[in-house]
């Protein structure tokens, strides 16, 4: 009698604890401190594989820059598609931790090696590799490129190319390259001659528009297969605010900015009237700034009304 007690209490406890474990979730959770140690392990990793990779792609890019040939670009390209490659894999991976109880830094970390990229390639191999061979193309085009202006049509950069030819004795040198280009419109003051030296330097892009235009199709495609609404709302997404909100305060930022050139407009001797007559004293600290807009030292206000309060009054009878 005592040994079936004790049979049936041990079958008692046995389906006690059977139904104990039936309650537990087939795949339990992990601990706040196992999610921690396996967030830094995959950080610790991925910032060693990054920074190898980042440092070949950089040798990549410096000889192809300083030695541009049809060979280095097709290294640079190959070093570029790597490195997309390796941080579209991280950052695929790092979507496991999304949603846990992480670090503010580990956070931080996760978020920036996601926007590792500065250019977004779609995950399909031929779109990648059609991607950083564009990039690789056009960057050196931009490089190579060389504006040879027209004797007749653009006397001004004629006459700066004969004088570069002179101080280098190149008398075959007949066009500007993008530090010739950059060295006037950085020092000239002739206005005519900055427009020719920018419309000059345009002209190189036409060869490569086509080009371009593909490369934005496949940069936003793959922005958007990492998340983005494209490449625009990614990089602004670098910033320590949502893309939208950074939008919102370049907006909030440009329309300040134009209402101090309104002021230094009518500083410059625009006439007020009844709808403008509340803008036309400048604030103080424009007062200068206005004055080398408008290319005089006195700041004075040159207009018919005397003063915003004066402007609002009702006429006597």
């Amino acid at each position: 009698m005592k040994c079936g007690r004790t049979v049936f209490h041990a079958l008692l406890s046995s389906l006690l604890l059977l139904a104990a474990c039936a309650t537990q979730p087939s795949n339990p959770t992990p601990s706040s401190n196992a999610s921690t140690d396996n967030v830094e392990k995959f950080l610790a990793d991925a910032e060693k594989r990054y920074l190898a990779d980042a440092i070949k792609l950089s040798r990549a890019s410096w000889v192809k820059s300083n030695f541009i040939t049809d060979d280095s670009e097709a290294l640079e390209a190959d070093a570029n598609k790597g490195n997309i490659a390796l941080v579209t894999e991280l950052a695929e991976a790092a979507r496991k931790f999304e949603g846990q109880n992480l670090s503010p830094d580990a956070a931080r970390k996760l978020k920036l090696l996601k926007l590792a990229l500065t250019l977004p390639a779609p995950k399909d191999e031929k779109e990648r590799e059609e991607l950083t061979k564009i990039a690789a193309s056009m960057e050196g085009d931009y490089g190579k490129g060389k504006y040879c202006p027209d004797p007749t049509g653009d006397p001004l950069l004629t006459a700066r190319v004969k004088a570069l030819a002179a101080q280098s004795k190149n008398n075959e040198k007949k066009c500007l390259d993008l530090g010739d280009l950059e060295k006037i419109i950085g020092e000239s003051r002739n206005p005519e001659e900055l427009k020719r030296a920018w419309m000059g330097w345009h002209q190189v892009a036409q060869q490569y528009r086509q080009r371009y235009t593909r490369f934005v199709e496949l940069a936003n495609k793959g922005a958007k297969e990492m998340g983005f609404k494209d490449v625009g709302a990614m990089w602004r997404a670098n910033y320590d605010m949502e893309p939208d909100a950074f939008a919102a305060e370049m907006e909030r930022l440009w329309l300040q900015s134009n209402r101090s050139t309104i002021r230094c407009t009518l500083t410059c001797g625009q006439s007020c009237d009844k709808n403008t007559a509340t803008r036309c004293q400048p604030m103080a600290r424009f007062r200068r700034i206005c004055s080398a807009i408008c290319g005089h030292s006195s700041g004075a206000i040159s207009t018919k009304s005397s003063s915003p309060r004066q402007s609002r009054r009702k006429p006597t009878t």
